[in-house]
C-alpha cells in the first residue's frame, strides 16, 4: 500500500526512503518535490488539479506505476524517458488528445477511460508487451468450436 504524504513532507525530504507514494489534491508538482525521491516505484497523484508534470519528472528512473486520475490533463505528458514505467492511469482527466510518442516502449497497462479522446493512434499497440483485452464473444452455437 502506498504511504500518503503532503507536498510539504515531500519537499522536506520525508519520502526519500519510500517506494510507494500517494499525494492527493495537488494543483502542481514543484520540481524540488521530485529531486531526491528517484527511488519511487509507485506514484499516485490522483484527485487533484494537475495539468502537467514537472520538467524533471524523468528523474524518477525507478517509477513503474503512475496513477494520475481525476486531474486536469488535456494532453498526456511525455513519459517516454521513464524506461521502467509499466502502468499509467489517466482516468477522468478531460483529456482531448493522446500521443503514443509520450509512452515508453515497455508500457504494459494504459488506462484512459472517461476522457474526451476521439481517436487513439494506431501506434499505441506497439508498446512491446502491452496487454490487449481478449475479444468478447456474444454467443456461440454448440456446433462451433472456440
Amino acid at each position: 500500500m502506498a504511504q500518503e504524504f503532503t507536498l510539504q513532507q515531500l519537499l522536506g525530504g520525508e519520502a526519500t526512503a519510500s517506494v510507494r507514494v500517494r499525494i492527493k489534491g495537488l494543483l502542481h508538482i514543484p520540481p524540488l518535490a521530485i529531486a531526491g525521491v528517484g527511488g519511487i516505484e509507485l506514484l499516485d497523484v490522483s484527485d487533484g488539479g494537475l495539468q502537467d508534470l514537472p520538467s524533471n519528472f524523468s528523474e524518477l528512473r525507478c517509477l513503474k506505476t503512475l496513477f494520475a486520475s481525476n486531474n486536469n490533463f488535456a494532453r498526456a505528458p511525455c513519459l517516454d524517458s521513464l524506461a521502467s514505467l509499466d502502468m499509467v492511469a489517466f482516468r477522468c482527466n478531460r483529456m482531448i488528445e493522446f500521443s503514443s510518442a509520450a509512452l515508453p516502449q515497455m508500457l504494459r497497462w494504459l488506462i484512459l477511460t472517461d476522457n474526451l479522446i476521439d481517436l487513439l493512434p494506431e501506434e499505441i499497440g506497439a508498446c512491446a508487451p502491452a496487454r490487449h483485452p481478449r475479444p468478447h464473444t456474444v454467443s456461440q452455437s454448440k456446433d462451433e468450436k472456440p
